[in-house]
This record gives structure tokens, C-alpha cells and sequence, in this order.
């Protein structure tokens, strides 16, 4: 028998259409990829409120100069010092120990400054081996050259920034020389000087020699005020630097000084040589005429007799000698 028909398999009820397979919904457009709600602008980048000018900067008070620790005044040197010592060497004709109107400084005497250490302990070889302390006086080698001068055209010198302390000023004096006065009043040319913060101070020394000249004046230079008397100076050599210059009062045609070196003249009237030179040594008075014609006498032993003087002395002398010697020979004589 024919297969049974199999009876037109059932249409299985048109698939059901699944109702026209549900949408699912339009793939729920998850709403338009949420727009995040337009990327919240997260509030226009908060501006952090105008960068908050941190109140302009707290000017954190100016930088706080951090004290620019006042430099330290790196002690600013010193300033320099202020002390000083000076003074004069001068002719001191009449050695009054005061220097007069005339009497002039003498140029080119080296002086030394001395700086004296205090007193200062040492250690000498004592008993038993031992060392025991002594003293020794400022001097005796506590003693330090620090600036050696020569006196200028007036005979001054002055020593300036000196530091506080004890110090000696020597005046190398000519052995022509001789010392008539001294700021410490020992009048050896050395003298001691303390000297103060800010303080100044004097060390003068007066001269003299043992030489003199006595001149007779003639013709136009007799009634001359004055005339002056050059000496060579310490170099012996007229005409130069070291030159001094004495000033004398014209008496009566005559002119006489006393009190200068040995050593080497000549007289001058208004800045003009009137005689040569005239050689005046130690001990000695050199007589000198001058005139128009400059002649030079000299030679006078340190006696304070003019020439003719001396001369007239000498014959009333023998004359007194002759009457003596007669009168002698008359007693001698026996009577008749």
C-alpha cells in the first residue's frame, strides 16, 4: 500500500513569526551615547579663579632680604693713623736753647725714628740649670729703626701716620756741632716721645759751633742795615743746597757772629757775594776787612782782639818792660 502520505507535514502554523523578530526596541540607543552631559566642562576648567593671583604675589614682604646679614663690615680697615712727631734742628747762635728771628734750621741732618718695645720678659740661664724670669729694659734690643728723614731748607722734618706707642728721635749731628738744647732736656740730640691716640708731638734740638767771624766793613758796605754770613752747609760746598744763611745787624761798620760751625764763608749784601771764601776753623775768630776791592784778612786766634789792638797791646807791653828794666838797673847802681 502506498506510503501514507505523511500528511503534508503541518505547516507548523507559519512559523510564528516571532512577532517580526521584536525590534529589540531599535538597539536602545543607549539615548544617544549619553552625552555625558556634553562632557561636563567640569565647570570651564575652573579657572581656578583667575589663577588666584595669590594676592598678587604675596610680595612674601618684599623677598625678606634675608638680612643680607649686613655685610659684616669685613672691619673696614682702619682708618689710617693719625699720630705724628715733628720738629726743627737749629743754629742756636746765642745757645739760649730758644731759636731766635735769626737763627736759622740747618738742612740735610739725618734723623732717625726709633720705635721702643715695652719692657719684655725673657728666660736667662739661672742655677741648677733651671731657667728662671727676668726683665730687661726697653733699649737693649727692643729697639726698631722705622723711617729715617733728613731735615728740608728750614732744618724741619716730620714723621706722620704713626701708630700709637713709645718712641726715640735721633738728630745725627756734625761733631762741628754741639747740642744746646733737646725737647727731653738731656741734650744728647735723642729724644723720647709717648705718643697718644690722635696725639702729636714736638722733638726739636738746638746747635751751636765754637767758631766765629768778626768783619770790618769799608766804603758803601759800612752803612749796610745788614749783611749776611753764608755757611757751606754740612757738604762744605758753597753754592749748594745745604747752604744756611745767617742774617747780622751792621754796628758802626762792623759785623760780628759767634756760635757757628768750622767750616767754610762768605759774607753777601742783598743776595750779592762780597768776599771770597774765608775759611773759619774750629776754636777760632777770623778777622776779615771787606770793601769794594774784597780783601780778606784772617787768621785771629780765638782771643776777641782785632789786629791793631793786639798790636798796640803788644808795644805799650814793651814799652812798660823797657821803664821796668831801667829802673832795676837804677838801684842796682852804688851811690857815689
Amino acid at each position: 500500500s502506498d506510503p501514507s502520505p505523511t500528511s503534508d507535514p503541518s505547516p507548523t502554523g507559519d512559523p510564528s513569526p516571532t512577532g517580526d523578530p521584536s525590534p529589540t526596541s531599535d538597539p536602545s540607543p543607549t539615548s544617544d551615547p549619553s552625552p555625558t552631559s556634553d562632557p561636563s566642562p567640569t565647570s570651564d576648567p575652573s579657572p581656578t579663579s583667575d589663577p588666584s593671583p595669590t594676592g598678587d604675589p604675596s610680595p612674601t614682604s618684599d623677598p625678606s632680604p634675608t638680612p643680607s646679614a649686613t655685610p659684616s663690615p669685613t672691619s673696614t680697615p682702619d682708618a689710617p693713623h693719625a699720630q705724628q712727631i715733628e720738629g726743627t734742628v737749629w743754629l742756636d747762635l746765642d745757645s739760649n736753647g730758644a731759636q731766635g728771628a735769626q737763627e736759622p734750621g740747618i738742612p740735610g741732618i739725618v734723623v732717625d725714628l726709633v720705635l721702643v718695645e715695652p719692657l719684655a720678659s725673657i728666660t736667662v740661664a739661672g742655677g741648677g740649670g733651671l731657667g728662671r724670669p727676668a726683665t730687661r729694659a726697653a733699649g737693649a734690643g727692643g729697639v726698631t729703626t722705622v723711617a729715617t728723614q733728613a731735615t728740608g731748607a728750614a732744618g724741619t722734618f716730620s714723621f706722620t701716620g704713626l701708630a700709637v706707642g713709645s718712641y726715640r728721635v735721633v738728630a745725627h749731628r756734625p761733631t762741628t756741632l754741639g747740642v744746646t738744647w733737646d725737647s727731653e732736656g738731656v741734650r744728647d740730640a735723642a729724644m723720647a716721645v709717648d705718643l697718644p691716640l690722635d696725639g702729636s708731638r714736638n722733638a726739636s734740638v738746638g746747635l751751636v759751633g765754637d767758631a766765629g767771624l768778626d768783619v770790618r766793613l769799608t766804603g758803601p758796605l759800612a752803612d749796610a742795615p745788614t749783611v749776611q754770613v753764608r755757611w757751606a752747609g754740612l757738604d762744605g760746598v758753597l753754592g749748594s743746597a745745604d747752604d744756611v744763611l745767617v742774617t747780622v745787624p751792621v754796628v758802626d761798620g762792623h759785623v760780628a757772629v759767634q756760635g757757628l760751625p768750622a767750616g767754610t764763608y762768605s759774607i753777601e749784601s742783598e743776595g750779592t757775594a762780597v768776599s771770597g771764601p774765608v775759611e773759619v776753623a774750629s776754636r777760632s775768630t777770623v778777622v776779615t776787612t771787606i770793601g769794594t776791592s774784597t780783601a780778606v784778612t784772617a787768621g785771629l786766634a780765638h782771643t776777641g782782639a782785632a789786629p791793631a789792638a793786639a798790636a798796640l797791646t803788644a808795644l805799650a807791653l814793651i814799652g812798660v818792660g823797657a821803664v821796668l828794666t831801667g829802673l832795676a838797673r837804677r838801684r842796682r847802681t852804688p851811690l857815689a
